[in-house]
């Protein structure tokens, strides 16, 4: 059993230096311009469209205060506006910008050549094995 659990707390100390070192790369690769979190509003957005604040919160499991701070920085760095509903002049809408556009379609390319290169010492039979332990262990 001793066995077990050791392996077991291997690959939690794996996993957590696994995420640790993907996060510092991709900050360097983005040169500390934007963080994750800054990240994936643009992403989402560029995806979805527009969206309000409580769905951005709901969507990242985070309170509404935390995507009014992560709002206003990308606000100030131009690339997200606030703009009222045109159905319910009430809401407010996040909107990206053609520079938010610009940088979410830059940045998404860059993070996805990183994946590329960073799983490439994969084959596509573990990769594929990879995947199946993840999707078991996220759905127990």
């Amino acid at each position: 059993m001793a066995n077990r659990l050791d392996q077991i707390l291997q690959l939690e100390h794996l996993s957590r230096q696994l995420f640790k070192q993907i996060k510092k790369e991709l900050a360097e690769l983005w040169k500390d311009s934007i963080t994750g979190a800054e990240f994936g509003m643009l992403y989402t957005l560029s995806q979805r469209g527009p969206q309000i604040v409580t769905a951005m919160a709901q969507t990242f499991d985070v309170s509404v205060s935390h995507i009014t701070h992560v709002v206003d920085l990308l606000e100030n760095k131009g690339y997200i506006k606030r703009l009222r509903s045109q159905t319910d002049k009430r809401v407010v809408e996040l909107h990206l910008t053609q520079e938010g556009r610009k940088i979410a379609e830059d940045l998404t390319r860059q993070k996805m050549e990183y994946f590329r290169e960073k799983f490439a010492i994969l084959e596509d039979e573990e990769l594929q094995q990879l995947i199946a332990i993840y999707q078991k262990l996220t759905s127990s």
